[in-house]
C-alpha cells in the first residue's frame, strides 16, 4: 500500500516531453544519428545471435561497447565516426537491456503466452525512430537558455562552428545555435538519459527524465477531503463510490470511419511510392489524434481526482489475462486504457500526498452486497442492476462495486 508521507520530502522522476522543430539541415543530422543507432544495434544483435549459434557463448555488454571504436574503423562503417561514441554505446546498452528483460520473462514461469516479451528484434527505418542521449556530463546533450537543444557534433557538422569557437562563445556568455525546442515547463532537477524520437507523422520530440525533490502537501489541506473508491468499466469509464459516473468518451469510435477509409486507401497504393508515403502519414495522424485525445482526457480526469480526494482506492486488474478471454471485447478494453488510468492515479497520488491502494484482484467487488455483506455468486456479467436476495437492497452494479472497493481498502488504513 502506498501511503502519503507528510514529515519529509520525497524524490521522484518525471519524464518531460518537448516538441522539436529542426530545420532541413538539422533533420539530416538527426536522420544520420537514427541510422547510426539502428546500424550499431542491428550489428551487435547479429553478432550475439551468431556467437550463440556457433559457439554457445554470450558476449558481455562491456566487450561490445569497447568494440565500437574498432567497428568505426572497419570497411563500410567508417561513417560511424561522424557520430558521438556515447550515443553508439547507449545503442548497445539498449540491446543488452532488451536481452535482459527477455530472459527474465523466459525464466519466470508465472508469465505465459503473449505476456512474455519477445526476443530482441532488428530495427527498421519504417517504424518510429529513436536514439538516446546523456543530459548529464560534459560535452553531451543540453537544453540551452535560448530554448534550443545542443547535441554532440551538431555545431561542427550543421553550423560549421569548431570546438574552440564553441568554447569561446560560451565563455562570452553567448548561446550557440541549436535545434529549436518548445519548452512548456522549466527543467528543475537532475537530468538523466533522454530520448529523441521521430514519430510516424514526421514530428520530432525529446523526452528528458528529471529527478526532483518534492514537498508533500500539508496533511491539514487533505483532512477535509473525502476518500473514494473507483470501479472501472466500458460504458462508464469510472464509477465513484459516491455515485458519480464518468462516461467513456470513446475517441476511437469517433474516428473509426475516417480511419478505416484512410487505411483502405493506403492498402490500394504501391508501397514505397510518394502517394503511399503521403497516405501513410495521413493514417499516422489519425492514430496520433486518437492517442492525444485519450491522453489529454486521462490527465485531466486523474488530476481532478487527486486534487479533490484524500485517498483513492481502485481494483488490481489483470488486464492482460482479461484480454486473452473469449468474447472479451479486446478493442473496447484497449480503447478504455484502464492500465494507463490506474498508473496515472498511482503516480499522481504519490506526488500530491494522496493515499492510494488497490483491492485484491480476486476480491468480488461486484457480487458483494455493500449493505449486508451477502455474496451473490449467481450475478451475471450483463446484470447492470440487482437486488440482494438476503436483505432486499437494490444495487447499481458499478456503484456497489466502487463502494465495496472503498470499504475493503479502508481496512488497511
Amino acid at each position: 500500500m502506498t501511503k502519503s508521507i507528510y514529515d519529509r520530502p520525497r524524490t521522484i522522476v518525471r519524464n518531460h516531453r518537448f516538441r522539436l522543430y529542426p530545420n532541413p539541415a538539422e533533420k539530416r543530422f538527426l536522420e544520420g544519428i537514427f541510422g547510426a543507432w539502428r546500424v550499431v544495434y542491428n550489428y551487435y544483435l547479429a553478432e550475439n545471435i551468431k556467437a550463440y549459434k556457433t559457439k554457445r557463448i554470450k558476449i558481455h555488454l562491456y566487450q561490445q561497447t569497447a568494440d565500437i571504436k574498432h567497428l568505426r574503423q572497419r570497411e563500410g562503417y567508417e561513417w560511424l565516426a561522424d557520430h558521438n561514441s556515447r550515443i553508439l554505446q547507449l545503442a548497445v546498452k539498449n540491446l543488452h537491456f532488451a536481452y535482459k528483460i527477455f530472459f527474465t520473462d523466459l525464466k519466470d514461469q508465472s508469465i505465459k503466452g503473449p505476456d512474455k516479451r519477445g526476443f530482441p528484434a532488428f530495427k527498421t527505418k519504417e517504424t518510429r525512430q529513436s536514439f538516446q542521449i546523456d543530459f548529464v556530463g560534459r560535452g553531451l546533450g543540453c537544453i540551452q537558455p535560448n530554448s534550443t537543444l545542443s547535441l554532440p557534433k551538431l555545431h561542427a557538422q550543421v553550423y560549421g562552428i569548431e570546438a574552440y569557437e564553441l568554447m569561446s562563445m560560451r565563455k562570452r556568455g553567448e548561446c550557440p545555435p541549436g535545434i529549436k525546442v518548445k519548452l512548456d515547463r522549466p527543467l528543475e532537477g537532475k537530468l538523466g538519459i533522454g530520448t529523441i524520437t521521430k514519430e510516424p507523422t514526421g514530428k520530432y520530440f525529446v523526452t528528458i527524465p528529471v529527478t526532483q525533490v518534492i514537498q508533500t502537501l500539508p496533511e491539514i489541506e487533505k483532512a477535509d477531503q473525502p476518500r473514494v473508491g473507483i470501479d472501472v468499466g466500458i460504458d462508464d469509464l469510472i464509477t465513484l463510490s459516491n455515485g458519480i459516473k464518468i462516461p467513456n468518451p470513446g475517441f476511437l469510435e469517433q474516428s473509426i470511419k475516417k480511419l478505416g477509409k484512410a487505411q483502405r486507401k493506403l492498402a490500394r497504393l504501391l508501397k514505397g511510392g510518394k502517394n503511399y508515403e503521403k497516405q501513410r502519414k495521413k493514417v499516422a495522424r489519425i492514430h496520433e489524434k486518437i492517442k492525444n485525445q485519450r491522453r489529454d482526457f486521462l490527465h485531466k480526469l486523474t488530476t481532478e481526482l487527486v486534487r479533490t480526494h484524500q485517498a483513492i482506492f481502485t481494483e488490481d486488474l489483470d488486464i492482460k489475462r482479461m484480454l486473452r478471454g473469449e468474447n472479451c471485447g479486446e478493442h473496447l478494453i484497449r480503447n478504455a486504457a484502464w492500465g494507463k488510468l490506474i498508473r496515472m492515479l498511482e503516480y499522481k497520488s504519490e506526488e500530491h500526498g494522496v493515499e492510494f491502494d488497490k483491492a485484491d484482484r480476486f476480491f468480488p467487488s461486484s457480487q458483494l452486497c455493500n449493505s449486508c455483506g451477502h455474496l451473490h455468486s449467481d450475478l451475471k456479467p450483463d446484470d447492470k442492476e440487482w437486488r440482494c436476495p438476503a436483505c432486499g437492497q437494490w444495487h447499481d452494479r458499478n456503484v456497489n462495486a466502487a463502494q465495496n472497493i472503498l470499504k475493503e481498502c479502508e481496512k488497511n488504513i
